[in-house]
């Protein structure tokens, strides 16, 4: 089946279906099961399951976990220093430079 007769009978364009076979975008969910249909396989099938990973799948799942979990660190990392940084500043500058929290309070 060519790329037209696809998009013809699922109601999209070529340019789509050459972008799903490219894998530059995926199909609308609700294309998934017509998809499987004209191409005579079950979802699993197009969807790729596999009950059990390689272990190429599982060093890539790693790896990518791994990139995550340092990216989040780094983040917590900065935020962490963010607020210590502006609490000793707030500190340091406000609370010693001669205005108190009555006197701001009070209107002064």
């Amino acid at each position: 089946m060519t790329q037209e007769e696809m998009a013809n009978r699922l109601g999209v364009t070529t340019s789509a279906v050459n972008k799903w076979e490219n894998s530059n975008s995926k199909p609308d969910i609700e294309l998934l099961a017509p998809i499987a249909g004209l191409l005579d396989i079950s979802l699993d099938t197009l969807l790729s399951f596999h009950e059990k990973l390689s272990d190429t799948e599982i060093k890539e799942i790693i790896r990518k976990m791994d990139r995550m979990y340092t990216y989040i660190k780094r983040l917590h990392s900065w935020r962490v220093k963010s607020l210590l940084f502006c609490t000793v500043y707030w500190k340091k500058f406000w609370l010693n430079s001669g205005w108190n929290n009555d006197r701001i309070l009070l209107g002064q």
